[in-house]
C-alpha cells in the first residue's frame, strides 16, 4: 500500500506548505521516514507571535500561527518528569525536567521559524532565573541567522536580562521595543535602570519605537532622538538635551509622539524660555513649531502636574485659533 514517503517530493513539499506547525509535528512522529524528510526540509512554521512566560513553577508559552491558530502548552515539574498540558490534555514526559522539555520543544519551534514573527515576549516578572535566561540566550546565540523579530517585549527585572536577549534578534527587522522592569512606579526609592551597554546595540539604534517602564539613569537624550514614537522614564533630562530632541523631532517627517516622564530638570526654566510663546490652559502648557508636512506641525506639550513632556506631530486643524506656530 503507498505512503506519504512515495509521493513525489513536489507533492509532499505542497503537503508540508500547506500545513500548520502542529500538523507538520503530527506528521513528524508518524514513521522515522517522514521525521527525516522533515528534519531535512525544515518546513516554515508560520508563526507570527511567541510568548514565553516563566513563574515559579512552570513555564508556559503561547504561540499563533499565520491563520490566527493559537496553541497555549504549559511545563510543570511531575514527580521528577515532565507534564506538558494544553489545558484539554496532559501528556507526562518521563524522566526529563520540565525546564529540559520546555527548552527541547522551544527549540525545536525555532528550527521551523523561517518568517518574521510580529511580536516576540519574554516575561520574567514574577521570578528571577538566571539558568533560565541563559538557556534562552545560547539557543538563540546559536541559531544560524539572528532570529526576525518585528516587536519584542520584555518584563524582567534588571537590564541585564535584556542584554542576554536583545542582541541575539534581527537589527534590521526589529521595528519596536518595550522594556517593562519589576518593581517598575514613580517612587523616589526605585533603583535606576542602567542603560549605557543597550543604547548601544544595533537594535537599539535601528528600531524606530520604544517603552520603557522605570527610571532610566542619566544618559544623553540623543540616544531617543531616533524614535518615531515612544514612553521613557528618566531620573533627568537638561534644557540642551531636550533642545537636541526637539530639533530631531521637528526636522522628521515621519515623527509620531515621544513621551518623557522625569523626575529632575534643573534647567527646565531655560528650557521654557527658549521654546518661545506658549500657549497655556489650567495646568498645562502647549507650543507649537512648522515641521516638513505642509498640513502638520510639532506640538510640545507640559504636563505640569505628572512632569511629563510630549511631543507629537498633529494636524494644523488642532492648533488652538489663538496659538502661535514657530519656526
Amino acid at each position: 500500500m503507498p505512503s506519504l514517503l512515495d509521493m513525489p517530493d513536489m507533492a509532499m513539499d505542497g503537503i508540508l506548505e500547506n500545513s500548520d506547525f502542529i500538523a507538520v509535528q503530527i506528521l513528524r512522529k508518524v514513521c522515522h521516514g517522514l521525521r527525516n524528510y522533515i528534519d531535512d526540509k525544515i518546513p516554515d512554521s508560520k508563526l507570527t507571535r511567541i510568548s514565553i512566560s516563566r513563574t515559579k513553577y512552570l513555564v508556559s508559552i503561547e504561540y499563533v500561527h499565520a491563520d490566527y491558530q493559537k496553541v497555549s502548552l504549559s511545563y510543570h515539574e511531575h514527580n521528577d518528569s515532565s507534564l506538558v498540558s494544553n489545558g484539554l490534555q496532559d501528556k507526562v514526559i518521563d524522566q526529563k525536567p520540565y525546564i529540559e522539555t520546555f527548552f527541547d520543544d522551544f527549540q525545536l519551534i525555532l528550527r521551523h521559524q523561517k518568517s518574521i514573527l510580529i511580536e516576540f515576549t519574554v516575561d520574567l516578572r514574577h521570578v528571577t532565573d538566571n539558568k533560565f535566561i541563559d538557556v534562552l540566550k545560547n539557543i538563540l546565540e546559536s541559531r544560524t541567522h539572528r532570529l526576525q523579530v518585528n516587536s519584542f517585549e520584555t518584563y524582567v527585572s534588571d537590564t541585564s536580562d535584556v542584554l542576554r536577549i536583545l542582541p541575539y534578534l534581527d537589527a534590521k527587522t526589529l521595528k519596536s521595543i518595550g522594556i517593562y522592569v519589576r518593581d517598575s512606579g514613580r517612587f523616589e526609592h526605585e533603583s535606576l535602570l542602567n542603560f549605557n551597554e543597550i543604547v548601544e546595540l544595533e537594535q537599539w539604534k535601528m528600531a524606530n519605537e520604544v517603552y520603557v517602564s522605570r527610571r532610566i539613569a542619566r544618559i544623553p537624550l540623543l540616544h531617543f532622538s531616533h524614535f518615531l514614537s515612544g514612553f521613557v522614564m528618566l531620573k533627568s533630562v537638561s534644557k540642551e538635551g531636550m533642545r537636541e530632541l526637539k530639533e530631531k523631532f521637528q526636522q522628521s517627517s515621519d515623527f509620531r509622539n515621544f513621551c518623557i516622564d522625569y523626575s529632575d530638570f534643573p534647567d527646565m526654566d531655560d528650557f521654557l524660555t527658549f521654546l518661545g510663546p506658549v500657549h497655556e490652559f489650567v495646568k498645562e502648557k502647549k507650543w507649537f513649531f512648522r515641521s516638513p508636512n505642509d498640513d502638520k506641525c510639532l506640538s510640545i506639550f507640559y504636563d505640569i502636574p505628572n512632569h511629563q513632556f510630549t511631543f507629537a506631530q498633529i494636524d494644523k486643524e488642532f492648533v488652538p485659533t489663538d496659538a502661535v506656530i514657530q519656526y
